[in-house]
C-alpha cells in the first residue's frame, strides 16, 4: 500500500509538471519592453521592464534569468557590482501578470562623481517559455539637469534672531531627486542638542523656466502625530510664553514661493535671492477642508539661504 501511495504521488506529480509546462511553454513569449532603456541618476534605483504575451493562457508561473553582457559602446561602460548591482538576475511572471521589472541600483548617484552617459547591457539568457525578439535592452544612462543638482553640497543661510532648533552653519546636505514627486529632498542634520534629529526641506525644479522653487508651503511625511507636518516660508519668527510657562517660537506665514537660480555651467551653487522670508519647519493645524490654521515654529529659521559644492 505504502508503495502504491508513493507512485500515485509521482504521477500526480508529473501530470501537474506537465500541466505548468502546457499552460506557459509554447503559447508565451517573454522579452523586454523596448531594446533600449534611457533613465538618468538621481533616483539611484533603476526598474528595467519585462512584458508577456499570451499571458491569458499561462496557468503557473514563467521564469526568466536575465545577466549582463558585453557590448561595444562610444560612452562610459558601467561595471558591474562597481557602478551597479542587480538585485536578483531571475524574475517569475505569475499567472495574469503581464509586466515584471528587473531593479538595479546605482552604486554612485553623486552626479559630480559620474560620467555624462554610463551604458550597459542585458541579455535573457534563459525561460521555461518562448524569449522574443526583445531579448537585449540597452540600459543607457544620461545627466539631466536635476541629477546635475543633485548630490553633496554645504548649506549656508542667515538665521533671525531669536533661533531656534539650530542646524550648524555651513551644514552639509545631501541633495536627492524624488522622481515620483518630482522634486528635491534635502536632507538637513540639526546639531546633536537638538531632539528634532534630521528633517527634509523640499525644492522643486521648474524645468520650462529653468529654476528652483523653494514653495511657501509644503507638508512632509516625515513625522506625524495626528497634526499636520510641515515646510514652510515665514516672516516675523518670534518667541512665546504659553499658560504653561513653557517657551515656544511661532511664525506667521509668507505668501509668495523663493525663487532661486544655478550656476547654469558647473552645477556649483544654488542661490535664493536675499529676503526677509525664512524657510521654516513647523506643525499646523488645518480645518476640516484641509486649510491651515495655526502654524507653530520648531525648525531653524533660515534666510538668504545658498547651497555651494564647497565649503564657503
Amino acid at each position: 500500500m505504502k508503495h502504491i501511495k508513493l507512485v500515485i504521488t509521482a504521477v500526480l506529480a508529473l501530470l501537474a509538471l506537465s500541466s505548468c509546462e502546457t499552460g506557459s511553454t509554447g503559447q508565451t513569449i517573454v522579452q523586454f519592453a523596448d531594446t533600449s532603456y534611457n533613465d538618468g541618476f538621481g533616483a539611484g534605483w533603476l526598474y528595467v521592464p519585462l512584458t508577456i504575451s499570451g499571458s491569458e493562457m499561462n496557468t503557473c508561473d514563467v521564469d526568466v534569468t536575465v545577466q549582463v553582457v558585453d557590448f561595444e559602446s562610444e560612452h562610459t561602460k558601467a561595471q558591474e557590482n562597481v557602478d551597479f548591482q542587480i538585485t536578483s538576475y531571475d524574475l517569475v511572471f505569475r499567472p495574469e501578470v503581464e509586466e515584471v521589472a528587473l531593479e538595479i541600483q546605482l552604486m554612485e548617484t553623486d552626479p559630480m562623481k559620474l560620467p555624462d552617459i554610463m551604458e550597459f547591457k542585458l541579455e535573457i539568457v534563459s525561460s521555461n517559455t518562448n524569449i522574443g525578439a526583445n531579448k537585449e535592452c540597452l540600459v543607457h544612462l544620461e545627466k539631466t539637469t536635476a541629477d546635475r543638482l543633485c548630490g553633496s553640497w554645504y548649506l549656508s543661510y542667515e538665521a533671525p534672531n531669536p533661533n531656534y532648533g539650530d542646524v550648524a552653519n555651513p551644514s552639509p546636505v545631501t541633495v536627492t531627486w524624488d522622481s515620483a514627486n518630482a522634486c528635491f529632498n534635502v536632507l538637513l542634520t540639526n546639531n546633536s542638542s537638538s531632539v528634532y534629529g534630521t528633517f527634509p526641506i523640499t525644492m522643486f525644479f521648474d524645468e520650462e523656466n529653468d529654476y528652483i522653487i523653494l514653495p511657501a508651503y509644503n507638508f512632509v511625511t516625515w513625522y506625524d502625530t495626528g497634526i499636520a507636518v510641515c515646510q514652510f516660508l515665514a516672516t516675523n519668527i518670534r518667541q512665546v510664553t504659553y499658560t504653561d510657562g513653557s517657551i515656544g517660537m511661532i511664525a506667521d506665514r509668507a505668501g509668495d514661493d523663493l525663487i532661486g537660480t544655478y550656476d547654469k555651467e558647473n552645477f556649483q551653487s544654488i542661490t535664493f535671492p536675499s529676503s526677509d522670508v525664512s524657510v521654516a519647519m513647523g506643525y499646523t493645524y488645518v480645518d476640516e477642508s484641509g486649510n491651515p490654521t495655526d502654524m507653530n515654529f520648531f525648525g531653524t529659521g533660515m534666510v538668504n539661504m545658498k547651497l555651494t559644492r564647497t565649503r564657503e
